[in-house]
């Protein structure tokens, strides 16, 4: 769900920030831009599903809650992987636009 969720977040936000970082220099625009995007899911929220999973795996006695908390630590990881592994891909494609099928084959 997660993954399902993000998938068109992260396209979005990729081209919001490359939009907003050519206003700010005049039209000059860096495929690197689209890496800004990356950096939430990244350092925070991917480091966060997964550290909090493992504390709920290991602190969490009821079965119930224990379980419900790992699946919304699922969905964050999900969530944050897509945040970051959309905007990576269309980087390489910006970068190696001659390739870029092949680009999208190795990274599917």
């Amino acid at each position: 769900m997660g993954n399902l969720i993000a998938a068109p977040l992260a396209g979005r936000i990729s081209d919001v920030i490359v939009v907003r970082y050519k206003a700010k220099r005049g039209g000059v625009w860096y495929p690197e831009d689209r890496l800004r995007g990356t950096l939430v899911g990244a350092l925070i929220i991917v480091p966060v599903s997964i550290i909090g999973s493992g504390l709920v795996t290991k602190y969490v006695d009821d079965r119930k809650v224990g379980l419900a908390l790992n699946l919304a630590c699922l969905f964050l990881n999900g969530f944050g992987v897509d945040l970051v592994l959309s905007p990576c891909a269309a980087y390489i494609v910006d970068v190696m636009h001659a390739r870029s099928a092949e680009i999208m084959a190795a990274n599917k």
